[in-house]
């Protein structure tokens, strides 16, 4: 008799742990699941729900006086989501260096046709003057264009 306790035990806490494991996946799963695959700002109005958004993917360096962007998440399950973000943001001057910290000044020309699509949302994020060009390191895909006086960074960064 003892020997069947110990073994309905065994199994009995092998289920439990098995139960408590798929509860956790579909957990992750729901919450993973509730953020946007992609996201535009062209059909969001305010701007604290457009930093709600970016804040939720964690791409907001600092406060902003406005934004635009395209946001789009390739979600790979449980690997690391494959992404890719257009942004434009008028931030305090002050902030500036918030968007550029991880980066390198660089001389090289970027591709800026994006910024057409964004300012055209947002009159308060047209520029003329030409940009100071900030990129990770070994990343030529991803950089900071930084527009001194209109305080605005325009943003392109992805995992590709």
């Amino acid at each position: 008799m003892r020997r069947y306790n110990e073994r309905y035990m065994k199994y009995a806490a092998f289920g439990a742990l098995i139960v408590v494991v798929l509860a956790g996946v579909t957990a992750c799963k729901r919450t993973r699941s509730q953020k946007p695959k992609s996201a535009s700002s062209a059909s969001v109005q305010s701007l604290e729900d457009k930093e709600a958004v970016l804040r939720s993917y964690g791409y907001l360096a600092s406060p902003v006086q406005a934004v635009e962007y395209d946001l789009v998440v390739h979600d790979n399950g449980f690997a690391p989501s494959d992404w890719s973000i257009q942004l434009m943001a008028k931030v305090p001057a002050t902030q500036i260096p918030l968007w550029i910290w991880h980066r390198v000044h660089v001389s090289s020309t970027v591709d800026l046709q994006f910024i057409a699509k964004l300012t055209a949302r947002d009159p308060q994020l047209r520029v003329s003057e030409l940009p100071d060009v900030y990129q990770r390191e070994g990343v030529p895909g991803s950089f900071v264009a930084v527009y001194k006086k209109a305080s605005i960074v325009a943003m392109v960064d992805s995992t590709s």
